[in-house]
C-alpha cells in the first residue's frame, strides 16, 4: 500500500466546515486590519507609499535575509535560533496546510514518498517549535533579562502557540494509532512526533482513539480561530507576522545620515507636538515593534543609567496612538479619524523632556532593530516640534542655539577667527582668488577649539606632504548646521546650510574634505535637499586612498598599541569603517587591537545630537563608559577619527590616573613621518 493518509479523515463532511470557520477569522483579521491602516493614516503624509515599485527590488534581498534568512535576529544566537526554529515551523505548518487543501479538493498529490518526507519535515519542525517556545518562557520567566517586561499579552501568545502545536501532534498520535501503525507499520514513524504518541493510545483500542481524535481535532480547530480572532481583537505581538515585513518594505532607503527637511513655505505644523504629527510610516513602526529590546540593550543613555529607553519611547507613543482608537466595539462600522487623537502634547505628558534630550542620536537602537524602527527621526522631530514652538527648553540646549544664532557657531567664548589656526602654514583661502581641487572644511570644532586645532594643522600638514590640492573657507566658513538640526532647530540650519552653499558653489567647489563625521554627514547627505550637491570625503578615506597610492609615505615605526573608537556618525551612520584601520594597519610596528563594541556595533562618545554641549546630570557618563572599554584593551592609544569623539574622550582619559592618550587618526599617521 502506497503512503498516504485520507484528508478529514474520522471527521467526514464536518471537516470542510473549518474552512466556513477560518474564513470567518480571517475575514476578521483583515477588516481589523484595515482598520489599523486606517489608524496609521491619520498621520501625515509621507512620500514612501508613491514608491512602491522602486522598492521592490531591496524588499527581495530583505525578504530572503531578514525575513527568511533571519539575518538580524540571529546576531544574538540563543534568540535568534529559537525565532528562527518558530518562525520556520509555523512556514512549514502553513505549507502542510495548504498542500492538504490542493490535494483535498484539486490535485492528490500528497502520496507515496512526497506524503512521507512532508511528514518527517513537518515533525520535525514541530518538535523543535515546542522546545523553542520552552526556550522563549525560560528566557522570559526564569532568566528574566531587564529589557523584557513581561505582559499578560505575552504569557497568552506563549500558551496560545504551545498548545496549537501539541493539539497537532495529539490529533496526528490518536489518528496513526488506528490507521498506518495498524495497517502501515514501516510508514508510521516517518510522522515520529504522532508516531511515539501513537504508542501510547494504541493499547485504548479502535473506537477510543476515534473519539479522542475527533475531541483533539475540535480542541486544535477552536485553538487556531482562538488565536486568530484573539490577534484580530487584540492587535498583540503576534500581529508582527503582518506588520515586520509591511514595515520592512516601507523602510527608509535614504542614507541613514539624512533628515527630511521641513518646508516652511508650505507646513503647517513645524515638527512634532501630537501623535498624529507623525507620518503614516512613524505611526506603523509604533504596530511593527515587537518590545524585542535590542535597542534598550544597545543605547548608549540607558545603559549609562539615564531615563531613556528607546523600546519604552516606541510603546509609550504607541500607547498614545491608541487612545482615540479603542478596540471596545471592533465590529462597529466606525473608523478612526485625525480628530480622535488625544489633544494633549507630547512632551511631558507622554515622553518626558529628560528622555527627550537623553538622547545622543547614535542610531544603535536603529541597528540593532529587527523589524527597522526609525527611533531617533522621531526623536529629533520631537525636539523639533519643541524647539520651533519655543516651549521650555534644557538651558544647554536653548544657550547652543543662541550661540549659532548670534555667533554663527556652537561654542561660547571660542576665542579664535575661523582662519587663525593656519599660523605659520602656507594655506590657500579661496577669497584669495586661487582656485583648488579640494575644499578643506575644518569645521568649528577644529577652527575655534585648541585641541582640534592641533588635529587642524596635523592633517593640513599630511595633505601638503602628498601634494594635495586644498583650500578653506577662512573666515567665510560657517557651521555646517548640523548641532541646529539634530537640536531640532530645522530653520536655522536651513539658513546655514544655504548661505554654506552659496558661498562653496560661488567658489566652484566640487570636491570637500573634513574630518569630523558630523560635518561630513551633513555635506554629503542633507546639502543636497537645498542644491548642494559636493563630492564629500571624511579624512580617513582620503588618507587612505593617498597611503595605498604612495603619494603619502610612511617611513617611521611607531612601536605602539592602539584601539581605534568608531565613531557613530562614520560608522553606524556612513559604513566608513575600513578607510581608518587600513591607514593604521599602513603604520610600521603598529599594533592595532579592537576594543569589544566596535564596528557597526561601537559604543558612543557621548557626544552626539548636541551633547558636546549639554552636560550628563544623571546616571554614568557616556564616555566613562567608553573609557572603560578603551582601557580592557592595554593599549597606549585610542585613536578617534572625530573632534567630538576627541573631545569626549580625553575629558574621559583627564578624569583617570592613566598614560593613555587619545589622538586623532592623522596624529597617529604624522608619529610615522619623518621629522
Amino acid at each position: 500500500m502506497e503512503a498516504g493518509r485520507e484528508i478529514f479523515w474520522n471527521i467526514g463532511f464536518w471537516g470542510n466546515l473549518i474552512y466556513v470557520f477560518l474564513s470567518a477569522a480571517l475575514a476578521l483579521l483583515i477588516w481589523m486590519c484595515y482598520r489599523r491602516y486606517r489608524l496609521w493614516r491619520t498621520g501625515r503624509p509621507d512620500s514612501r507609499s508613491a514608491e512602491i515599485i522602486a522598492r521592490i527590488p531591496s524588499f527581495v534581498q530583505k525578504l530572503v535575509t531578514d525575513i527568511l534568512g533571519q539575518q538580524k535576529i540571529l546576531e544574538e544566537p540563543l534568540q535568534g535560533i529559537l525565532h528562527l526554529i518558530l518562525f520556520w515551523s509555523f512556514v512549514s505548518f502553513f505549507a502542510l496546510s495548504i498542500a492538504d487543501f490542493v490535494h483535498h479538493y484539486f490535485f492528490p498529490f500528497l502520496s507515496g514518498w512526497i506524503y512521507l518526507w512532508f511528514s518527517v519535515v513537518v515533525d520535525i519542525f514541530g518538535i523543535l517549535a515546542l522546545f523553542a517556545l520552552l526556550g522563549f518562557a525560560a528566557i522570559r520567566y526564569i532568566q528574566r533579562p531587564r529589557r523584557l517586561d513581561n505582559q499578560a499579552g505575552d504569557t497568552i501568545d506563549l500558551i496560545l502557540l504551545f498548545l496549537l502545536i501539541l493539539t497537532g501532534f495529539l490529533v496526528e498520535g490518536s489518528r496513526l494509532a488506528v490507521t498506518e501503525m495498524v495497517d502501515t507499520p514501516d510508514y508510521a514513524p516517518w510522522s515520529f512526533g504522532g508516531w511515539i504518541l501513537g504508542k501510547f493510545f494504541i493499547g485504548l483500542g479502535s473506537a477510543a482513539n476515534r473519539i479522542l481524535h475527533q475531541v483533539w481535532w475540535i480542541l486544535h480547530l477552536i485553538l487556531v480561530l482562538t488565536a486568530v480572532v484573539y490577534v484580530s481583537l487584540s492587535f498583540s505581538k503576534l500581529i508582527h507576522i503582518l506588520t515586520a515585513p509591511i514595515n520592512i518594505f516601507f523602510r527608509s532607503l535614504r542614507p541613514r545620515g539624512e533628515l527630511l527637511p521641513i518646508d516652511f513655505e508650505v507646513a503647517t505644523e513645524f515638527g512634532v507636538g501630537r501623535i498624529n504629527d507623525f507620518t503614516w510610516k512613524q505611526l506603523l513602526d509604533l504596530d511593527a515593534c515587537t518590545r524585542c529590546g535590542r535597542c534598550q540593550d544597545s543605547c548608549p543613555a540607558h545603559l549609562s543609567g539615564k531615563v531613556l529607553s528607546p523600546k519604552n519611547i516606541i510603546q509609550d507613543l504607541k500607547t498614545e496612538l491608541e487612545q482615540g482608537w479603542r478596540l471596545a466595539s471592533p465590529l462597529t462600522g466606525r473608523q478612526a479619524k485625525a480628530g480622535d487623537a488625544p489633544a494633549h502634547s507630547l512632551i511631558n505628558d507622554v515622553i518626558s523632556q529628560e528622555a527627550l534630550w537623553d538622547c545622543t542620536t547614535c542610531v544603535a537602537c536603529v541597528e540593532v532593530c529587527p523589524v527597522y524602527v526609525e527611533h531617533v527621526d522621531k526623536m529629533i522631530d520631537m525636539r523639533r516640534g519643541q524647539v520651533l514652538a519655543d516651549k521650555d527648553l534644557p538651558g544647554a540646549v536653548r544657550e547652543t542655539l543662541r550661540n549659532m544664532e548670534i555667533r554663527g557657531n556652537p561654542w561660547r567664548g571660542a576665542d579664535y577667527l575661523k582662519d587663525e589656526w593656519t599660523g605659520d602654514l602656507d594655506v590657500n583661502v579661496l577669497s584669495g582668488g586661487t582656485g583648488s581641487e579640494w575644499l578643506y572644511w575644518v569645521g568649528c570644532t577644529g577652527a575655534l577649539i585648541d585641541r582640534n586645532i592641533l588635529v587642524t594643522r596635523s592633517l593640513s600638514g599630511l595633505l601638503k606632504d602628498a601634494g594635495t590640492d586644498f583650500g578653506i573657507l577662512g573666515n567665510e566658513e560657517g557651521c555646517c548646521g548640523d548641532p541646529a538640526r539634530r537640536m531640532g532647530h530645522e530653520l536655522q540650519f536651513q539658513m546655514m546650510a544655504k548661505q554654506n552653499i552659496e558661498i562653496m558653489n560661488g567658489y566652484g567647489v566640487k570636491k570637500i574634505v573634513t574630518h569630523c563625521p558630523h560635518c561630513y554627514n551633513t555635506l554629503k547627505h542633507e546639502y543636497p535637499q537645498f542644491g548642494g550637491r559636493f563630492d564629500v570625503w571624511h579624512h580617513s578615506e582620503l588618507l587612505n586612498h593617498l597611503i595605498r597610492d604612495g603619494k603619502l609615505t610612511l617611513t617611521e615605526t611607531v612601536d605602539k598599541v592602539v584601539t581605534y573608537h568608531d565613531p557613530c556618525y562614520l560608522g553606524r551612520y556612513n559604513q566608513i569603517l575600513d578607510a581608518p584601520r587600513n591607514c593604521l594597519q599602513a603604520i610600521s610596528g603598529l599594533e592595532r587591537v579592537e576594543m569589544e563594541q566596535h564596528g557597526y556595533r561601537s559604543f558612543c562618545c557621548g557626544g552626539g545630537g548636541g551633547h558636546a554641549w549639554m552636560e550628563e546630570n544623571t546616571g554614568r557618563r557616556i564616555n566613562r563608559i567608553r573609557m572603560d572599554q578603551a582601557l580592557q584593551t592595554k593599549a597606549e592609544i585610542i585613536g578617534v577619527a572625530c573632534p567630538f569623539c576627541l573631545q569626549m574622550v580625553e575629558e574621559a582619559v583627564g578624569s583617570l590616573d592613566t598614560p593613555v592618550k587619545a589622538m586623532d587618526l592623522c596624529e597617529i599617521i604624522a608619529l610615522s613621518k619623518a621629522p
